[in-house]
């Protein structure tokens, strides 16, 4: 995927964690400095240098990786509990669905608990 660049000193400032994390790094360069940006969740490799926030593992050279969304991903609360006090439990957030999920939970759930 190709993108064209943007002018640092025009990047459009849009009311979003990623913009103003990317303004934390873009102040340090000159208004004209050229940079590629995609904010959105990235499992491709692109074919020039873009600053993201994700990518894939293999072979992403291009894709290079800034802390945005910092207060999201990157803010830890003071536990006031030690591992040891804690209860012996796991959560599950998401949706359940496709029979590959369900299969996965499953030999998981049969692999801890010798189901």
């Amino acid at each position: 995927m190709h993108h064209r660049g943007e002018v640092i000193g025009e990047l459009p400032f849009k009311n979003t964690s990623y913009a103003y994390d990317a303004y934390e790094i873009s102040k340090y360069f000159k208004d004209n400095f050229l940079w590629n940006t995609e904010f959105s969740d990235v499992n491709y490799i692109f074919s020039n240098p873009t600053i993201c926030k994700s990518r894939p593992i293999k072979e992403s050279y291009n894709n290079i990786l800034l802390k945005l969304d910092k207060n999201r991903h990157f803010v830890f609360i003071k536990d006031p509990f030690k591992f040891k006090e804690k209860k012996d439990i796991a959560i599950y957030r998401g949706a359940i669905i496709k029979n590959i999920e369900k299969n996965s939970l499953r030999a998981i759930l049969k692999k801890i608990f010798a189901i």
